[in-house]
């Protein structure tokens, strides 16, 4: 079933990130082909890297940048779009997408494979299966509308969920299905998943998750930082918190959990070097300073209320 399902992992100038997400995955899923698809990275240590992954046989295809430049985030939708043409046309069933910011968190494993598979047979209006942890512990009325699929491996989120419940840029596609029903990869994410939801395709949640963005991140608006924002993320503590790979006994819990219990991020995973948070962050500014809570939380708060800016 491994040949079915291919890894891709989506990068641009970011080096010590991807590093750090092709380590994740051959630690968890060496057994796996994986490529990376570079948007015309040229940052130098980016550079160095993926030479370094070219060197020990990984495929690394960079896509013509003139065919790129139109799309808002970089040549992301457009490369995605590629991949999956490409990988149809090779009789490949499943591919599964991870962005440089991300990382595996524990090995894939056959029942995995055989799970994933399941969930596609027996969800009909389903092209994607999400595979990272649920995000807001701090807010659980956020996924208080997830419900189990019929075969009860996964979850669906109800139509009036506040965000993505059809499509998102990461997690295993069926490629059949993703290009027969949802057909042409659009420029941005918001219209993918506005496409998909008028389509009638509704996403499923893996209930054993796979993979998850890296926390309290180092962030750039428009490709910049401001002095601003630099202070706000040093005060926030913003930085490189790689997960630790989950443990036999973690992986364990996790699937042998009664599944009314969400597979919250912060219910399973550490991440290196990071502490003192109420709640781990994805999106940087002035969420930084609220996870962190107290004085800082208050701070956050406040400018949240300020300014929507950062």
């Amino acid at each position: 079933m491994k040949k079915n399902m291919y890894i891709y992992v989506f990068s641009y100038n970011r080096g010590v990130l991807l590093d750090n997400c092709m380590k994740s995955i051959l630690k968890c899923a060496n057994d796996f082909t994986v490529t990376i698809v570079d948007d015309q990275s040229n940052d130098e240590a980016t550079i160095n890297i993926l030479n370094k992954y070219r060197d020990i046989g990984i495929r690394v295809v960079q896509p013509d940048d003139n065919n790129t430049k139109n799309y808002r985030v970089g040549g992301l939708h457009y490369n995605m779009n590629k991949v999956l043409n490409e990988a149809y046309k090779n009789g490949i069933k499943y591919v599964l997408f991870i962005q440089d910011d991300m990382q595996m968190i524990r090995p894939i494993k056959e029942k995995d494979i055989n799970n994933i598979v399941n969930i596609f047979k027996n969800n009909d209006n389903t092209v994607q299966i999400m595979i990272s942890f649920m995000k807001y512990k701090n807010n659980i009325r956020k996924i208080s509308g997830y419900k189990k699929d019929v075969t009860k491996l996964s979850y669906k989120k109800s139509l009036n969920y506040e965000g993505y419940n059809s499509f998102t840029d990461t997690g295993v596609y069926d490629v059949r299905k993703t290009l027969k029903l949802l057909g042409h990869i659009n420029r941005t994410e918001r219209k993918n998943n506005e496409l998909a939801k008028e389509r009638g395709i509704q996403a499923c949640v893996y209930a054993y998750p796979l993979t998850m963005w890296l926390p309290m991140p180092i962030t750039y608006r428009s490709g910049r930082r401001s002095v601003v924002l630099k202070i706000i993320e040093k005060i926030g503590g913003a930085g490189f918190y790689p997960w630790e790979i989950m443990p036999e006994k973690q992986v364990n819990k996790l699937f042998n959990r009664n599944l009314d219990k969400y597979p919250i991020a912060e219910d399973y995973l550490v991440a290196k070097g990071l502490k003192n948070v109420l709640y781990y962050e994805y999106n940087g500014g002035v969420r930084l300073l609220k996870a962190r809570g107290g004085i800082r939380r208050v701070i956050g708060a406040t400018l949240q209320r300020l300014t929507k800016k950062y």
